[in-house]
């Protein structure tokens, strides 16, 4: 994460451990993040309050700390790769009903080791198949003359 183009040039990273957020900080210890505005615009702004990390966390340990959830949402996405019933709604209920969905989520939290419940996998799927396809949604614009730009443009 700290090769990332997006924290290129900082020399430090602070991250939010409760939002799993990570904002690039300047030398003067300035934060820098994108910001809900009114009228729903976003905006990146410069944060002059400084953002204390955890006294007893480092860097380091927060970095590895969000690096392990990251890996976990990818092995999930993986391990239900291999679920085809889990997100292909045109197979038959035969293969995708309740009882066999219940296994396929059990498996899965076997596959990873118990670091996550089949419940708590299915919920954290949900969650990332959700947040996907609300960005591809987002993307998608009207054809024709009516279409408009949804990216935000500030005026000085």
């Amino acid at each position: 994460m700290a090769q990332h183009s997006c924290v290129a040039g900082f020399p430090t990273i602070f991250i939010n451990n409760e939002s799993r957020y990570f904002y690039p900080q300047c030398e003067n210890g300035d934060i820098i993040r994108k910001s809900a505005l009114p009228g729903g615009m976003e905006e990146i702004v410069v944060d002059p309050i400084t953002l204390q990390q955890d006294p007893d966390e480092s860097v380091s340990e927060a970095i590895n700390s969000f690096n392990q959830s990251n890996n976990i949402d990818e092995r999930l996405i993986e391990e239900v790769r291999r679920h085809e019933p889990l997100y292909n709604f045109r197979l038959p209920l035969t293969q995708r009903g309740r009882k066999q969905t219940k296994q396929m989520w059990q498996d899965i939290s076997t596959e990873l080791n118990g670091e996550i419940s089949a419940d708590g996998a299915a919920k954290r799927w949900k969650s990332l198949r959700d947040t996907f396809m609300k960005i591809i949604a987002d993307k998608r614009q009207p054809s024709g003359s009516g279409s408009f730009s949804t990216e935000k443009v500030a005026v000085s």
